[in-house]
């Protein structure tokens, strides 16, 4: 490394790319003295500002590969962040370089200063204090403050204190330190903060940013915290109704005023109101709530909130989510009909002998108005390979007296085993001795256990008859009844054990029925269950879907669908609300599923079509979700969106972000089966199918790279 040639060469606009690329993290002391006299004589802040950025860059290096930081797909984690020291003179000059460029005469300049020494960390903090002061850009000003309340500076809350209060700040500057004092922990910080909520001068964007903080606190009693909803700014009342939907126990007099919001002629007051209701559980908004349902601004947050609180009284409005677009409304209906079902039973069997319900809400009611039977008397062998043999399907006859070899070529033989009586559930824990297949399935290459049981049982019926079987597995599972196959799901990766995560229909011969599973080892305790629906008057087996996935893809590939239609529909935050994972064109969020913009360039129709109806035949890189099992048995899936060497960070399917200690990680594995719900178009109708994939097949304008 020569400094007087690497300088010359970043001053030399034909070479200064080149010489930015040769130089970048080389972690070298005379390429990062080169950059440094280079910053100083340099004209031009676009090349200072690149200079900064490539300084900042080699701060610190990567730690030391260990191979697990990535597994199989570097694209599916995070990249390991930049943390271990390797030369105090050369981190020194980086430092004295990037705090030259906190006082460039640029704005810009100065900005990629602050994001460099801003990724450097707390001992920084002296410089951002130092700089806060001078600092004349808005934007440099916030983020400045931004990272001082990262850090938690206690230094900074005076200063912090003078900018909220501050007129002559602009908004963006006061914002961000009323966030930065909330990320500091002291008496000082907080007195700052409540003082905000009681000046009258303080603008309402700053007071609605306090109030939910402030208010998880108990800093203000709940009456004082209510006062907030009453003649104040729409953003003040927002929030307080998002304040009080937190607090633990409100008194009555709360509830009636927070009940009594449900009428407010602010649609947008109306909706946190709903919310709030919703949230609390307040009985007493029932009533409302049924009337908000009748409309459609504000049926789908007023289902939710009933959803949360099943009452007979709504039970048209369970009803009507049950044939909605939205796959979430969908659920939760059917949720809060099986938690009143004794109660409202014998109406739903009245209104399906009328024939009432069809498709999806046919389904759905069957499923509330069937008993399930767990079944308890297991045979059970195990465990052999995950890889092994489909050996015992198809048999009509099994020799359970017989030895087999099982993993690692121990014999094995068939035992009895009895289930959970509440929900059928057989706990084969005890079956992960040994090793199997390691990397015989998927993405699983982790060097996990890799095992396999069957399980076999006898279901008596006294008549030939249609029932559903209720299916659990903590890992993948193959069931087949009478000898033919008859459900084959889960994950290979394993998913968290619900005893309902599988219905399936099937036909019972009279006589003596026989059920053989073979479950798979997933994550987390390894389990499954099996009940039977007992018999009963067969009065929905006549309302079949009216469309199938076979008729939607067939409609779809054979119509033109209108586009702009179809953009409703993506972005429908009330319906299908793909926007909720997905972006497209520059809106909503890309933060669970990839962005779709350009995905005609890619795609022709027939495969955005199988993508949408089959969403895990084909995870895109970089989506492969993460199952984590967690020491206190909770399974967790998501894509991970961050990882440290302390924690690792999903984001799951309803966009929601989990941190999980490394420490409370027992297993994680990559999982095959995508977190975009499978069933999430079955409540369209072919044509409104058709306007969807029309939108999608639009998407032909290439992304912008940044």
């Amino acid at each position: 490394w020569d400094t007087d040639a690497i300088k010359a060469a970043l001053k030399n606009p034909k070479q200064r790319d080149d010489a930015l690329a040769l130089v970048d993290e080389s972690w070298s002391l005379p390429a990062i003295r080169a950059l440094d006299l280079a910053f100083t004589e340099e004209a031009d802040p676009t090349v200072r500002a690149r200079i900064l950025a490539n300084l900042a860059g080699q701060y610190r290096k990567y730690p030391e590969w260990t191979g697990a930081w990535f597994g199989t797909n570097p694209l599916a984690g995070s990249f390991p962040s930049k943390s271990v020291d390797w030369d105090r003179q050369g981190m020194q000059a980086i430092l004295v370089g990037l705090s030259r460029g906190l006082v460039d005469a640029v704005p810009s300049v100065r900005r990629q200063a602050i994001l460099g020494l801003a990724g450097i960390g707390p001992e920084v903090a002296a410089n951002f204090l130092a700089a806060l002061p001078r600092e004349g850009d808005a934007t440099n000003r916030a983020t400045l403050i931004t990272a001082l309340g990262r850090w938690g500076e206690p230094r900074a809350v005076p200063l912090l204190g003078q900018i909220v209060a501050s007129k002559n700040q602009p908004l963006l500057v006061r914002t961000a330190a009323l966030d930065a004092l909330g990320g500091i922990n002291n008496r000082q910080a907080f007195n700052l903060r409540f003082a905000l909520l009681f000046d009258p001068t303080a603008p309402p964007e700053l007071v609605a940013r306090a109030l939910p903080g402030l208010g998880r606190s108990g800093a203000l009693p709940p009456n004082d915290l209510a006062d907030f909803m009453d003649g104040k700014p729409k953003p003040v009342q927002i929030a307080a109704l998002h304040a009080l939907r937190e607090v633990a126990k409100l008194p009555p007099e709360v509830h009636a005023r927070i009940v009594a919001r449900l009428e407010d002629p602010d649609a947008e007051v109306r909706d946190a109101a709903i919310d709030a209701v919703g949230r609390l559980r307040l009985a007493g908004a029932v009533p409302k709530l049924i009337a908000l349902a009748k409309s459609e601004a504000t049926r789908t947050g007023a289902t939710i909130a009933l959803c949360g609180m099943p009452d007979t009284r709504a039970i048209d409005v369970y009803l009507a989510a049950l044939d909605d677009r939205n796959a979430d409304l969908r659920r939760v209906a059917q949720l809060a009909l099986l938690r009143i079902r004794p109660q409202v039973s014998a109406e739903l069997v009245r209104r399906a002998r009328a024939g009432e319900f069809r498709g999806l809400a046919a389904e759905s009611v069957g499923r509330v108005l069937a008993d399930f039977r767990p079944i308890a008397a297991w045979k059970v062998i195990g465990p052999f390979p995950r890889t092994t043999a489909q050996v015992f399907f198809g048999e009509r006859s099994i020799d359970f007296g017989r030895a087999y070899s099982g993993v690692e070529g121990r014999p094995i033989r068939w035992s009895e085993m009895a289930a959970d009586a509440r929900t059928g559930r057989i706990d084969l824990d005890a079956f992960k001795a040994g090793r199997g297949d390691v990397g015989g399935f998927g993405y699983d290459t982790n060097g996990s256990p890799d095992l396999a049981a069957f399980a076999y049982a006898e279901i008596p019926s006294e008549t030939d008859r249609d029932a559903m079987l209720l299916l659990g597995s903590s890992g993948s599972i193959l069931v087949s009844l009478n000898e033919a196959i008859v459900h084959k799901g889960g994950n290979a990766g394993g998913r968290a054990y619900m005893p309902d995560s599988d219905l399936v229909g099937v036909k019972l011969a009279k006589g003596t029925n026989r059920l053989l599973v073979c479950s798979r080892q997933g994550i987390g305790t390894w389990s499954f269950s099996v009940q039977v629906s007992e018999p009963s008057e067969p009065i929905l087996a006549t309302a079949p879907r009216p469309t199938g996935l076979d008729g939607l893809r067939a409609f779809a590939l054979n119509h033109s669908g209108d586009s702009r239609k179809g953009e409703e529909l993506f972005f429908d935050a009330k319906g299908l609300n793909c926007a909720k994972c997905h972006a497209a064109e520059g809106r909503g969020a890309a933060n669970v599923g990839p962005d779709l913009t350009g995905l005609a360039l890619k795609y022709d129709k027939a495969e955005i079509v199988r993508s949408v109806l089959e969403p895990s035949s084909r995870i895109a890189t970089g989506f492969q979700p993460a199952i984590v099992a967690r020491k206190d048995g909770a399974v967790v899936t998501g894509v991970v969106r961050g990882e440290t060497e302390a924690h690792v960070e999903l984001v799951d399917a309803e966009a929601r972000s989990v941190r999980i200690p490394k420490s409370e990680i027992e297993a994680r594995r990559v999982g095959d089966v995508s977190i975009m719900p499978a069933g999430q178009v079955d409540g369209l109708a072919p044509v409104d199918f058709a306007d969807l994939v029309a939108y999608l097949t639009s998407l032909k304008a290439a992304p912008t790279i940044r």
